[in-house]
């Protein structure tokens, strides 16, 4: 883990652009919204693999009708680079990572934005259906 862990929110943000860069992500003289458009479908494969190692969790991910659908104590099968930690913590982290990497690069308040979210989440009585959740 390295010295990581003593990283604070803006620091492992920081880094995960710093990395992403060194390994040549950020080409140098594409346009902006290129580069972003690029980076917002690497985070939704990175999602699609979060889905697939969910799926790998517990059989039952696709009957989302039952209320045990997805619990943590299902065997979920070891990442194969860092098997100390499950497949779908590492895709997880996978999507963080990409996340930090593009708000750092477009000078986003990522922590501000998530605490100011959580608090106006915390304010509404229903999320996602019905008297004050998105609609679609």
């Amino acid at each position: 883990m390295g010295e990581l862990h003593k990283y604070t929110w803006a620091g492992m943000q920081r880094r995960a652009y710093e990395l992403a860069k060194a390994r040549g992500m950020w080409p140098e003289g594409e346009p902006a919204a290129l580069q972003t458009a690029a980076k917002l479908a690497l985070i939704h494969s990175a999602v699609a693999k979060a889905t697939e190692a969910a799926r790998q969790c517990n059989p039952r991910f696709y009957n989302l009708g039952t209320a045990d659908w997805f619990e943590p104590e299902d065997d979920c099968p070891a990442d194969e680079r860092l098997p100390e930690f499950t497949a779908f913590e590492i895709a997880l982290a996978d999507v963080v990572i990409h996340i930090m990497d593009l708000a750092e690069a477009r000078s986003c308040r990522l922590r501000d934005a998530v605490i100011a979210k959580m608090a106006f989440d915390e304010s509404r009585s229903i999320h996602n259906g019905g008297g004050g959740g998105e609609e679609f």
